[in-house]
């Protein structure tokens, strides 16, 4: 395939997207988190009163938030398909972004074509594609993947306000959520890398493109101070910590590795035996022309060594670094690839896919293996992604018919009542997770805002009089006192 141009690697992202994520968009809907946050919005009755709750609810340590989801909960309401369009829409947009800024760094646009498609297929995040209380991370890695696109433009143009202009949108998305806080680190490494393979000792290229980046310094500064101290001067404590212990960072940086190599593969050998169960003899054969497409168009024919390869070297490694240091500092989480925490991938996907397009071009020089190499990957990925959106969309189902259900027996419930899940096991995700979500998706399913929920032996459960449980396997209400497993 010989590029000409932007728009021709845009419509390949779209296709990648679009084919990986966009033929299950339709059959998915609202999971967990995604309850809690359609009822502070939906139960506000407009935007500016939505603002106003997300803000008093304890979100002003991610300010962007608060205008990000009632912007979103007024655009979608309680249309599923409508948020899956917005998260298909911010996902796609950081591919081409991505493409963008890796097309100017690396001075091959298709290297850079080939990272950015296969980042945006990267299984390692897929609950970023399926999870709309995710959007946050996903806006988050657009706006700092646009404010690296502007400033490296900028240190060629010395173009002040778009020097600022960058720093508006950094800001922007680290303080709508932290986890690509350090992603200017791919920008240091890959000048780092470019000014190496021109001659420069490596460790001054280092120096050099590190201290390139102050402006980012700077306003990371001002995010941190704005996160520590104004949530404190409203009345709100910051809920995030920060700290470092080197075991933990190793932990980390351990974990994130074999997130995008072994334990990604890993997911993929999962997904095999209920891909197989479960797809058609059409579905398998457009899985299969998916990866000899993939293999084809992506597939790097000219000798991509010196400097491409160098900057996208150490893009690769000083990405990784930069996206998983913010759980390095920080005890809350450990980077995993399956459920609701690969959300953890969610900018370690972009080293990934770098990583993988370094793999493809080391091949160049053998062009039917570097095609076989692109068509299994693309294929395990694939099949993975397919797999996986199938799981969710059945999950989906699933709490469709029992919020059905639940919401025809509710109405000879007395008021405020409260209704006790007993969930039957299923692999994967539960149903609902807990009061939280049962309870929002109660109140929004039957429109009434007395009703609460919680899960049949959880430690919040109520006991007593007004108190009934529903058995999914028996699609029956009873109250507490009268029900028996």
């Amino acid at each position: 395939m010989k590029l000409s141009g932007f728009w021709l690697a845009a419509l390949v992202l779209a296709g990648a997207v679009g084919l990986s994520f966009g033929i299950h968009a339709p059959l998915l809907g609202f999971y967990h988190d995604d309850w809690a946050f359609l009822e502070l919005g939906l139960r506000a009755g407009g935007f500016w009163p939505a603002v106003r709750e997300f803000a008093s609810a304890g979100y002003l340590s991610r300010p962007v938030e608060i205008i990000q989801f009632p912007l979103f909960i007024r655009l979608g309401g309680l249309d599923a398909s409508a948020y899956h369009g917005i998260l298909l829409t911010l996902h796609y947009l950081s591919a081409a972004l991505f493409f963008v800024l890796l097309r100017d760094l690396l001075g091959s646009a298709r290297l850079a074509l080939l990272a950015a498609a296969l980042a945006s297929i990267h299984p390692s995040s897929s609950i970023m594609r399926i999870w709309f209380a995710s959007s946050p991370q996903t806006l988050a890695i657009a706006l700092v993947l646009a404010s690296l696109v502007v400033f490296q433009r900028s240190l060629d143009s010395r173009h002040k306000p778009s020097l600022f202009f960058s720093q508006a949108l950094y800001l922007a998305g680290t303080l709508c959520y932290e986890s690509p806080a350090f992603l200017p680190l791919l920008l240091a490494g890959g000048l780092a890398g470019k000014s190496w393979a021109q001659g420069h000792r490596l460790k001054d290229a280092l120096l050099r493109s590190t201290l390139s980046l102050w402006p980012y310094g700077l306003s990371l500064a001002l995010a941190l101070v704005y996160q520590r101290f104004a949530g404190a001067a409203l009345g709100q404590a910051n809920p995030k910590t920060l700290g470092f212990s080197f075991s933990h960072a190793i932990k980390v940086f351990g974990a994130g590795l074999e997130c995008l190599t072994n334990r990604a593969m890993h997911l993929c050998w999962k997904s095999v035996p209920g891909f197989w169960a479960d797809s058609s003899m059409a579905a398998i054969g457009l899985w299969l022309a998916v990866a000899v497409i993939g293999a084809l168009v992506l597939a790097c024919k000219e000798d991509l060594r010196g400097i491409p390869v160098r900057s996208a070297l150490g893009a690769a490694v000083f990405g990784f670094i930069g996206a998983y240091l913010p759980y390095a500092l920080s005890a809350t989480y450990m980077p995993q690839v399956f459920g609701f925490m690969s959300r953890t991938n969610g900018v370690g996907a972009l080293a990934g896919g770098l990583i993988l397009a370094l793999l493809a071009s080391l091949l160049s020089k053998q062009p039917r293996i570097q095609r076989a190499f692109l068509g299994l990957v693309v294929l395990a990925f694939t099949l993975a992604n397919w797999q996986i959106n199938r799981e969710y969309a059945k999950l989906w189902q699933d709490q469709q018919q029992l919020l059905s259900s639940v919401s025809r027996m509710s109405e000879v419930l007395p008021k405020g009542a409260t209704i006790l899940l007993d969930q039957s096991p299923r692999q994967g995700p539960a149903l609902f997770a807990g009061h939280y979500d049962f309870s929002a998706s109660l109140r929004l399913k039957t429109k009434r805002p007395d009703l609460s929920g919680d899960l049949l032996g959880a430690p919040s459960a109520p006991q007593g009089p007004g108190v009934f449980v529903f058995s999914e396997k028996d699609s029956i209400i009873k109250p507490l006192q009268m029900y028996t497993r």
